[in-house]
């Protein structure tokens, strides 16, 4: 039979996760995969799966993801970790401060795009044409 971490890996591929990839741990018993919304910490010996979502992954998603995991027959426990953020190439911020920077992010996106709107209004409406 193969290992609780490889079957867990091909039950997400058959459902066509984004971006799966295993990546290496120190702890022999301990795998790791990276999907594009959740990362997956796999426990081999007792069989159970810690998940923590992307702070904008949208809840359905989430919750199809760990109904997804539920199919597998041996497995013992699912704990849903904190979310996270991405803040650098190999820096992640998890709980209320992803949250909190997210919410960061959504405010400065929206005013940098009121501004810009604002600025064309501008020029459209003051800027003297060329004569032809």
């Amino acid at each position: 039979m193969p290992e609780f971490h490889q079957i867990v890996y091909d039950k997400i591929t058959e459902y066509d996760f984004k971006r799966v990839d295993f990546q290496p741990s120190s702890d022999e018993e301990l795998h790791v995969i990276v999907a594009d919304e959740a990362v997956i910490f796999i426990k081999d010996k007792e069989k159970t799966i810690s998940i923590s979502f992307q702070v904008n992954t949208k809840p359905e998603i989430a919750a199809t993801d760990i109904l997804i995991l539920k199919q597998i027959p041996s497995i013992k426990n699912i704990d849903v970790m904190d979310s996270y953020i991405f803040t650098g190439p190999d820096q992640m911020v998890s709980g209320d401060e992803a949250f909190d920077l997210l919410y960061k992010k959504i405010k400065t996106d929206a005013i940098r795009e009121y501004a810009n709107e604002k600025f064309f209004e501008n020029v459209l409406e003051n800027a003297e044409g060329y004569r032809c």
